[in-house]
């Protein structure tokens, strides 16, 4: 999933809070939890997921273009 806050743009691996806990946005105090639903605004809208592929080799390579539901996982 995305690490820019849904609320200002903000770039929450730069400034702020990334773990398996949640992400923290540190411009605003925006709160999402691990898989980017809103815990505490002022964002309103969860974080974006992108689609997620293997190549042959088994490397893994992200569509940062191609949003996808939540709710979809990469087969393994």
């Amino acid at each position: 999933m995305t690490l820019t806050c849904t609320h200002a743009g903000c770039d929450m691996g730069e400034n702020g809070t990334v773990s398996d806990q949640g992400l923290f946005c540190g411009c605003h105090g925006s709160e999402f939890d691990a898989n980017g639903n809103v815990v505490r605004g002022p964002a309103t809208r969860p974080l974006d997921h992108f689609d997620v592929t293997a190549d042959a080799s088994g490397n893994l390579v992200i569509h940062g273009g191609e949003i996808v539901s939540a709710s979809q996982r990469l087969a393994v």
